[in-house]
């Protein structure tokens, strides 16, 4: 019995010892590796070993929902003609073409201004009208009036925009004009009255690229009164002044047309006649001008 137990003491110490071997390996491998599998357990001396049975993981949490998209904007056709599904015109497809940018033309330079050369036309028709008077005589001695045509030329050029310097000749004439004396009136016919002058003008463009323009001339001036029934021409020489406001649109880039108001006085005498006779004229006039300018 007691060689039985002598011999049987060592067994078990070794066993036990081997036991407590076994388990501090497997939980230091449990901690730093993973588990091994699963072995079947053996029982030694009463004490069961074996490897430690691995654990269930724990239960993995529910992953978030995965938040859902903002609604966009309905989707929309691309650009072109739409036609519905499965009716679309046979033949390529072509999309309208891009509108193209066109830039205006460019004024040139000088257009629309007035500067440079100057040259103006005017043909238009007025009234005229002179009195005659005498030293040798008391009074009036004759009033002679009449309806007719006026016409002018105007050459010039412009030191400023604006403001054009110029030399004109005008002129208005009535035919068969009423006569009338103190002896009374009278239209006899084959009589003419004219008034012309010749000088300087001065005409102004308020605004340079504009139509409207006023201007006055000074110059030398000549009434002559003609009777060919009678075979008789009174001629008078002296000054006369000139007043004038118009106004012309443009039709192109240096022409322009328009319409203009102009009014003459003259001053007059006949030093060579026996009579020593003066006269004064005047006239208004409505004209149609054409304008290079």
């Amino acid at each position: 019995m007691l060689k039985r137990a002598m011999h049987r003491a060592p067994t078990s110490w070794t066993s036990r010892v081997g036991v407590w071997a076994l388990l501090l390996a497997t939980n230091a491998s449990a901690q730093g590796a993973p588990p091994a599998p699963a072995e079947e357990p053996v029982e030694v001396d009463g004490v069961m070993t074996g490897a430690v049975q691995e654990s269930a993981p724990a239960p993995a949490s529910p992953a978030a929902p995965a938040p859902s998209p903002a609604p966009g904007p309905p989707a929309q056709p691309p650009p072109g003609p739409y036609y519905p599904q499965n009716q679309a015109p046979a033949g390529p497809y072509y999309p309208p073409a891009r509108p193209v940018m066109v830039e205006p033309p460019k004024e040139e330079p000088g257009r629309h201004l007035h500067d440079g050369f100057y040259l103006r036309m005017a043909l238009g028709g007025g009234a005229l009208g002179a009195t005659y008077e005498s030293s040798t005589a008391a009074g009036a001695e004759a009033e002679v009036s009449g309806g007719g045509v006026g016409i002018d030329l105007w050459l010039g050029g412009t030191p400023w925009p604006g403001l054009v310097i110029g030399g004109a000749i005008m002129g208005n004439s009535a035919e068969n004009p009423r006569v009338e004396t103190s002896a009374g009136s009278s239209s006899p016919d084959k009589t003419n009255l004219s008034a012309t002058m010749l000088g300087l003008f001065v005409d102004g463009f308020p605004d340079p690229e504009g139509g409207l323009h006023i201007g006055g001339m000074l110059g030398l001036a000549t009434l002559t009164y003609t009777d060919k029934d009678n075979d008789e021409e009174r001629r008078h020489g002296g000054g006369g002044a000139a007043l004038w406001v118009g106004y012309a649109g443009w039709i192109g880039s240096d022409w322009s047309l328009g319409g203009m108001l102009r009014g003459t006085v003259q001053a007059t005498e006949n030093e060579d006649s026996d009579l020593d006779e003066q006269a004064r004229a005047r006239s208004l006039s409505i004209m149609l001008t054409a304008l290079y300018h």
